[in-house]
């Protein structure tokens, strides 16, 4: 194992961790995931809690 987080309220994971597929998820949604050579697209989630 690695060292213990310095900040755990501040740590995020990936779409993918929280067992969303992502490639499916932008599918479905329309948005262009793959913007050409040499490009690196990414693909973030906010959820609130209201």
């Amino acid at each position: 194992m690695g060292e213990k987080c310095k900040f755990p309220d501040k740590a995020v994971s990936s779409v993918e961790a929280n067992g969303i597929d992502v490639m499916a998820l932008v599918k479905s949604s329309g948005i262009p995931y793959n913007n050409g050579k040499n490009t690196v697209s990414f693909v973030a989630l906010i959820l609130f809690n209201i």
